[in-house]
């Protein structure tokens, strides 16, 4: 979600109360903690004309999106995409792809990392933040009129969700590596298995 989407987005008010503003950043930490950009994670390896090979795309899939998917069936989200999808709210006309979840969880990171504070990105990653940004939010440096504070928004904005997307990356293959030694114990189990059968 860039300035423009969010200054075209009637849900973003010119202003908020402190509460107000508590509460979309605590909804945007919960999301970004969970299922969702994992679900996203999918629709960028997965683009057309992406750097991504097959291996990248297939390992995300078995190790993020999938079990991502599974989750997020019992959280009631993949169903509030379905009905947000009828047309004109008739019963039965709703209709989703992959792609479109995918794309709306795109959709929902983004506006998550809009919704939180520029010191909240020491919850995902090491680093250094001034004090003079820590108290700041995302979405208002990226609508803000004053051009460095709205650069400063968008490089951290843009910075944020590479990371979402090469962290994930990285954590799929962790997790494919760590699967090897239970891959190889069944394999040889099963072998031993076959060599105490025929003797």
């Amino acid at each position: 979600m860039t300035k423009e989407k969010y200054n075209q987005d009637e849900n973003i008010k010119k202003e908020y109360t402190e509460k107000e503003l508590e509460d979309l950043r605590s909804m945007g930490m919960e999301l970004l903690q969970g299922y969702i950009p994992k679900v996203a994670l999918s629709y960028y390896v997965n683009q057309e004309g992406s750097d991504f090979g097959k291996d990248v795309q297939k390992t995300v899939d078995d190790f993020h999106y999938i079990p991502s998917m599974k989750a997020l069936g019992n959280s009631g989200y993949l169903l509030n995409i379905l009905l947000s999808s009828r047309k004109n709210g008739k019963i039965l006309s709703g209709e989703i792809s992959e792609e479109g979840i995918t794309k709306k969880a795109t959709e929902d990171m983004s506006g998550a990392i809009g919704q939180i504070k520029v010191g909240d990105l020491k919850d995902f990653m090491e680093l250094k933040i001034p004090k003079e940004y820590e108290d700041k939010y995302i979405f208002q440096m990226i609508t803000s009129k004053d051009k460095k504070e709205n650069e400063i928004g968008q490089t951290v904005f843009m910075s944020l969700q590479n990371y979402f997307v090469n962290d994930g990356i990285s954590d799929a293959y962790s997790q494919k590596a760590k699967s090897f030694p239970k891959t190889l114990e069944k394999i040889l189990d099963e072998e031993s298995k076959k060599i105490e059968e025929t003797n």
